[in-house]
């Protein structure tokens, strides 16, 4: 009899110990789940391009109790600590600090081993049009910590939908299929460089098929014993198109070919295209460069007339290098005083006006039609 009352108290102290790491287990089986349904429903709202009204009636739905969603943004976020998505509020960040669960409970939570992942939900009104983002952040190892830009050791993945594109991205993809980009690095990110990431941006005219396939994410990696730590595993048909493009892109960002392919889509993307002519040229030093010569242009004919650079206006031009960003030691032929010539261009913050290669075109008929049709057709509307 005795030695039965040791075994049974055995049992109730492993139990004991036990039932922590079995409640983690659990917490993020949870999340998983909700996590999952989450997805469905964000991947729904981008397929069918919902409109305002729809993206805040599921937004709302999820947290009832919250702050309704405003009509410029709206925010879904959970952690695997804690199973609930609630919308998000922007917060005093005296009061971060002192939100005593957010301080305690993940390291707890690491200790009967947990991993801390993060995922979220948005949608953004801008002057460009409507935006929705699903993203996950998560630990590959204890520690590493989703929500420090500085941390190390964390896999990321987002898709956004309603994108417009600049002229940038019309090298990252957009040539192979003109509504969608796949990356290894999201676009303003937020990532540290270190950090493990893939993106997909969906444009306005995307598939529901396109949407459907690579707006997938594996959230079993919420939920393994052994971490995930590679793109294949948390956006698997994301990551091996990239994986598959990534070599032809590159050689042809190298090559710089200014075809008419993607000139198309410069026209479409450009938020200055017009015809102007060179006044002047000048020079102007970089702090992380030599001197670059820098045109003045007027515009003689704006092509998109939403633009800032009404006709009659001058603008410093800074043409650079798409592969490595920096500004062009050597202006394209046709930029020289007194000429006149196409230019598809891009606002930058810290660069003003910039300009890449394939920016600046011969006046000729045939680059006038490119330009004209692509500017046309991308105006037909989309996402009432």
């Amino acid at each position: 009899m005795r030695g039965h009352h040791r075994s049974s108290w055995f049992l109730v102290i492993i139990g004991i110990l036990l039932a922590p790491f079995l409640a983690v287990h659990v917490q993020e089986m949870i999340f998983r789940h909700r996590a999952e349904q989450l997805l469905t429903d964000i991947r729904a709202l981008m397929s069918h391009k919902a409109n305002l009204r729809e993206m805040q009636a599921e937004f709302n739905r999820w947290d009832p109790h919250g702050e309704p969603c405003s009509d410029q943004s709206c925010s879904l976020e959970g952690d695997s600590w804690s199973s609930g998505f609630v919308l998000y509020r922007v917060v005093n960040p005296e009061e971060v600090e002192t939100d005593w669960h957010r301080l305690w409970i993940p390291p707890l939570f690491r200790t009967f081993g947990g991993r801390i992942s993060h995922v979220g939900a948005s949608f953004q009104t801008t002057y460009f049009g409507r935006l929705i983002m699903f993203e996950v952040d998560m630990e590959t190892s204890p520690g590493s910590g989703v929500n420090d830009y500085h941390a190390k050791n964390v896999l990321s993945g987002a898709v956004v939908s309603g994108m417009w594109f600049c002229v940038h991205d019309d090298w990252q993809g957009l040539t192979l299929h003109p509504n969608y980009v796949i990356g290894g690095v999201y676009p303003n990110t937020w990532y540290p460089p270190w950090a493990t990431s893939t993106y997909v941006a969906f444009g306005p005219h995307a598939t529901a098929a396109d949407i459907a396939r690579l707006a997938s994410f594996d959230l079993s990696c919420l939920t393994r014993l052994e971490p995930c730590h590679d793109q294949s595993e948390l956006m698997p048909e994301a990551a091996a198109q990239h994986a598959k493009e990534e070599f032809q892109l590159a050689r042809s960002r190298n090559d710089h070919v200014c075809g008419p392919e993607i000139v198309r889509l410069m026209a479409r993307d450009a938020a200055y295209a017009g015809l102007v002519a060179v006044t002047a040229i000048h020079t102007e030093e970089h702090f992380d460069e030599d001197s670059v010569p820098i045109p003045t242009a007027l515009m003689i004919h704006n092509f998109k007339p939403a633009s800032d650079w009404e006709n009659g206006g001058i603008r410093n031009l800074e043409f650079v290098d798409v592969n490595t960003g920096h500004s062009l030691s050597t202006l394209p032929a046709e930029v020289y005083t007194g000429n006149r010539l196409i230019i598809l261009a891009q606002p930058e913050k810290h660069h003003g006006i910039t300009v890449d290669r394939c920016g600046a075109m011969p006046l000729t008929p045939g680059n006038l039609e490119i330009v004209r049709h692509a500017i046309w057709e991308n105006l037909l509307p989309t996402n009432p």
